[in-house]
């Protein structure tokens, strides 16, 4: 696991435990905005469908199998992992 925050000294970050490698930190300066933008998208239809399924019983969610539900949503979760982003 990655442990992120904000540092004013960077050899802080080197130092601390848990933090990210030099390498993490320069893909995520590299490819910061695509990959929280990416996060975000897979976070917002995950919790969609918890919501839909656990907390309101939307049926037929409520009634879907796991196998079901796994193809139906994993085509839209690997377009929010693989679609080029621009701008």
């Amino acid at each position: 696991m990655v442990c992120l925050r904000p540092s004013d000294n960077e050899s802080d970050q080197s130092n601390d435990v848990g933090s990210a490698s030099q390498g993490d930190l320069a893909a995520l300066k590299e490819g910061g905005l695509n990959l929280l933008t990416r996060a975000a998208l897979v976070a917002s239809q995950m919790l969609g469908l918890a919501l839909g399924r656990y907390i309101l019983e939307l049926k037929p969610l409520t009634t879907m199998s796991p196998d079901t539900i796994i193809s139906l949503f994993a085509p839209t979760i690997q377009h929010y992992l693989s679609f080029e982003i621009s701008g």
